[in-house]
């Protein structure tokens, strides 16, 4: 692994991830983002749209979160883009249908999401945002870790990602016919951002605050660089959905 700066510089990590979008996004080309109006997959858009007008599309139940931000967010960034309410008819369809009826929560949820995403029809390529919570400590647990236990929970979210989540997500995708690209996962990109000290967190502050400062630098608007975010199963509701359904 790259020792780590301080401060941090973006310039790399921008040329990389340009890089890293542009292998699958010439210029002109039909391609779709799997978008919750999070700043994860807004970083990845505005990426691709530095070369084409991607399709964006979000899954939910009526009324969720994901809708109202990525219909709200793909407006600031006038975009196209596309919302699919699904119901519990569907959920439990895609529970049958994948087998995912055994595997454990919040494994499952997330799976059944991807797949309700998969499963909306739209053209080339589809862009996703997975990686970003896992290089830059986006999810809760690392609120009030030092920089050693940062650094080991980050080391086992990233295996855990690469060995087993990322590749049962390219099984959905393959099942559905559909060509499936992470930018965050590019070799590249990741290796800097593994590079780089996870900032200290407390209990009231944002996470992941070096992508969100990343996400500005990169002229995406504060009010979706600094907006608070739940993981895709519980901000599209599709969680609630899935539980109804395993009891059902």
């Amino acid at each position: 692994m790259l020792r780590s700066r301080d401060p941090p510089t973006f310039g790399e990590l921008d040329t990389a991830f340009d890089r890293a979008v542009r292998r699958v996004v010439p210029d002109g080309a039909e391609v779709t983002v799997l978008f919750s109006g999070g700043v994860d997959s807004t970083l990845v858009a505005c990426a691709a749209g530095r070369y084409t007008a991607p399709r964006l599309i979000t899954v939910g139940v009526s009324g969720s979160g994901d809708l109202r931000d990525a219909e709200s967010t793909a407006g600031m960034l006038a975009l196209p883009w596309s919302g699919t309410t699904v119901d519990l008819a569907e959920v439990q369809g895609v529970l049958r249908r994948t087998g995912l009826t055994g595997e454990a929560e919040p494994r499952r949820s997330v799976l059944v999401a991807l797949a309700l995403a998969l499963d909306v029809p739209s053209p080339g390529p589809r862009l996703v945002g997975q990686g970003a919570d896992e290089l830059f400590g986006g999810y809760a647990h690392f609120r009030g870790l030092n920089e050693p236990e940062a650094e080991r929970r980050r080391t086992s979210d990233w295996r855990k990602l690469v060995e087993v989540d990322w590749p049962a997500t390219i099984d959905l995708a393959r099942a559905a016919g559909v060509r499936l690209v992470a930018p965050f996962l590019d070799a590249a990109v990741s290796e800097l951002a593994l590079a780089q000290r996870l900032p200290f967190i407390d209990g009231s502050e944002p996470t992941k605050p070096l992508l969100r400062a990343w996400a500005k630098h990169r002229g995406i608007p504060e009010s979706v660089a600094d907006r608070p975010k739940r993981a895709i199963q519980y901000g599209s509701g599709i969680a609630a959905l899935v539980r109804a359904a395993t009891r059902a």
